[in-house]
């Protein structure tokens, strides 16, 4: 199978697993197939564009979980497949999505008669939704399938690594049985089916990497830590994108699709824009060496701890029976240990043996000096979040505010770690986030501007006009600037650098 179709199937299924994610942002919560109607009407008759833009997700997502599947099939027969299995996986991964999207289409049905339609019908929405709730019982069966076809096919030919051949003949058996159980006891059906296609879900994903690395030339030599490293930050650069871009798109409506109501919305929609620059970083650090890696590893660090503390402490603005919430959560444990183990797995590690410029001793002291006002602004936000209100030209809650201070903590790590490592292939993935980031907050004072106080909106913007252009200043001096330029020692083996 050619890279380009790997790289293809890839995308196929991370793009699944994502647009899925947008659709059942609110599964949890959803009532059973045979929950009381007024439960039903309750849930379709809130915001109705984001119940739209959920069901166009998850019509989109069984087309790429088409790909996906055909994909599979491409890639186990080009290793040697033959016989059923291959043919069993491709009709699986084709069933399923058509059993699907008849299920889309009752969903389509319920968002198309509009509040008023399911409040004037509510045991006609009650049967839409308990018909759309079996059908996707019904597909799971399918999917069971299609993870014992590959999960054979794989193992017998070697297309897929053991892990994931395993993983799919273990998790067959149980995603079968809880579709039957979910089609048998309606009352049962969230309980055993909404763990199993998460499980599910975290398979098609690591495939996907696995897929896209094995497609990328430079990440053929990696050292497992390294591996991590690509995976954690292509990671962040995806779902910090689809963050952003959705809280800049509708900053004032966070309590209906994010982790909490995150507000106010001009918070919203600067944390969006440095949701948008951090995608940027990280996705460009995904194909980077360990020399950039380093630093976007301890940025990881500076950012997912303090924003766990905060989410233990501020855990009442979380509602725990929505999947967003359990998805932060989730992350923001799960960062911190992952860049822990990357940082000991890459200790001593090579960084290349490209050359390398050393950054001009202006450059270090500009960034020492963008640290320090990061610095003491983290350091306000945490203490004292509702005083923040005093200087900003908004006022943020507890949880918000700690937050916003956290990424101002992130920025100050970053910028203090390039100036003291003095070299520019660490200290760019800095630079550029010192750049990108007061850049994404110009954006969401435009997006948000008209919920700006008045008292202060000048300083503010002229703050992080005068932030951008220090970094932009910096940015070009350190690329332009005279630096000396040496090569850094060989790596320890093949097997520990890019």
């Amino acid at each position: 199978m050619s890279p380009a179709h790997r790289r293809a199937t890839a995308a196929a299924g991370i793009a699944y697993v994502l647009l899925a994610g947008v659709e059942s942002l609110d599964i949890l919560g959803m009532p059973g197939p045979d929950g009381p109607a007024a439960d039903v009407v309750a849930a379709y008759t809130g915001n109705r564009a984001l119940l739209l833009v959920q069901a166009l997700c998850g019509a989109v997502s069984l087309v790429a979980y088409v790909v996906f599947a055909a994909g599979l099939t491409r890639l186990v027969r080009d290793a040697g497949a033959r016989g059923a299995w291959p043919r069993l996986l491709l009709a699986a991964g084709i069933g399923g999505p058509l059993l699907g999207g008849i299920g889309q289409v009752a969903q389509f049905v319920l968002v198309s008669r509009g509040p008023d339609g399911i409040r004037d019908d509510p045991q006609g929405a009650l049967d839409l939704h308990a018909f759309d709730l079996r059908i996707q019982a019904a597909g799971a069966l399918f999917i069971a399938l299609l993870l014992l076809s590959a999960g054979v096919a794989g193992h017998r030919t070697g297309a897929l690594p053991g892990w994931a051949a395993g993983a799919a003949l273990a998790l067959a058996p149980v995603l079968a049985v809880a579709a039957v159980v979910a089609l048998a006891s309606g009352a049962a059906a969230k309980g055993a089916l909404v763990p199993a296609l998460a499980l599910h879900a975290l398979w098609v994903l690591a495939v996907s990497a696995f897929l896209a690395l094995d497609a990328y030339g430079p990440a053929e030599d990696d050292a497992p830590a390294m591996t991590l490293a690509r995976l954690m930050y292509g990671a962040v650069a995806v779902a910090a994108g689809l963050s952003g871009i959705a809280l800049l798109a509708a900053p004032s409506t966070t309590a209906d699709w994010f982790a909490w109501g995150l507000a106010p919305a001009p918070l919203a929609a600067t944390i969006g824009g440095f949701y948008l620059a951090s995608a940027v970083v990280y996705g460009l650090g995904a194909v980077a060496g360990w020399r950039a890696g380093r630093v976007l590893a301890i940025g990881i660090l500076a950012l997912s701890v303090p924003i766990f503390v905060a989410t233990l402490v501020h855990l009442e603005v979380f509602d725990m029976g929505r999947l967003p919430a359990w998805t932060w959560v989730v992350l923001f444990g799960v960062f911190g240990p992952a860049a822990l183990l990357v940082l000991a797995g890459q200790r001593g590690a090579g960084a290349g043996t490209e050359p390398d410029r050393a950054l001009a001793p202006a450059v270090r002291v500009g960034l020492l000096v963008l640290a320090a006002p990061l610095l003491l602004a983290a350091v306000a936000l945490w203490a004292d979040p509702a005083g923040a209100g005093d200087w900003l030209p908004y006022a943020p809650p507890p949880m918000s505010g700690r937050v916003l201070g956290t990424w101002a903590f992130l920025l100050a790590v970053v910028a203090v770690w390039a100036a003291l490592r003095g070299r520019l292939g660490e200290a760019w993935p800095a630079l550029l986030a010192l750049v990108l980031f007061p850049a994404g907050a110009l954006v969401a004072a435009a997006r948000a501007g008209g919920d700006l106080e008045d008292d202060g909106r000048a300083a503010y913007l002229a703050v992080l006009a005068a932030w951008l252009g220090a970094a932009l200043a910096l940015a070009w001096a350190a690329r332009r600037g005279p630096g000396t330029a040496t090569s850094s020692p060989p790596p320890r083996s093949s097997r520990t650098a890019p």
